[in-house]
């Protein structure tokens, strides 16, 4: 019998309550949920446990969480148990622009939100358990400028 098949393993991955995000992340998937209930391109069981992560995770202000911890639009590095390692996004599924960038309905997105770098996490594909390693979250600076004018005009010919 293969260990990694036990239901018993498969519910102690997902590990809900010890995982914290944002309350706009929740309100924001929360949302999504709620447009994309019943609609088929949706896995049911991708959507319940997507559902029963943000419900039972620790919901903190964005300004106290730290940059460690795995939020939507974050970009991390991931390594996977035969040491490959790939740069992942979690998104939106209408904001994938690049091949860096998962749904929040990956189960791959949802073992790694609410995590943190450092941390081992597993998600159910077919009929194994996988695990991967979080190993670095990449923190871009965002840049918001004092006057959006300059932005905002679109140069044009008369």
């Amino acid at each position: 019998m293969n260990n990694n098949k036990t239901s018993k393993q498969a519910i102690a991955a997902f590990e809900w309550h010890n995982k914290a995000i944002t309350n706009s992340d929740y309100h924001e998937i929360l949302s999504l949920l709620n447009n994309d209930l019943g609609k088929p391109h949706i896995a049911p069981s991708n959507f319940h446990k997507l559902f029963m992560m943000i419900t039972f995770s620790k919901k903190y202000n964005p300004a106290n969480i730290s940059e460690k911890i795995i939020r939507l639009n974050s970009a991390f590095i991931l390594v996977t148990e035969h040491n490959k390692k790939q740069l992942v996004r979690i998104v939106l599924p209408h904001n994938i622009q690049n091949s860096s960038d998962i749904s929040i309905y990956n189960p791959i997105a949802i073992a790694c939100l609410g995590a943190k770098e450092g941390n081992q996490v597993c998600f159910q594909y077919k009929d194994t358990l996988q695990k991967l390693h979080i190993e670095k979250s990449i923190v871009y600076p965002v840049i918001i400028p004092a006057d959006l004018t300059d932005l905002l005009e679109i140069p044009y010919a008369n």
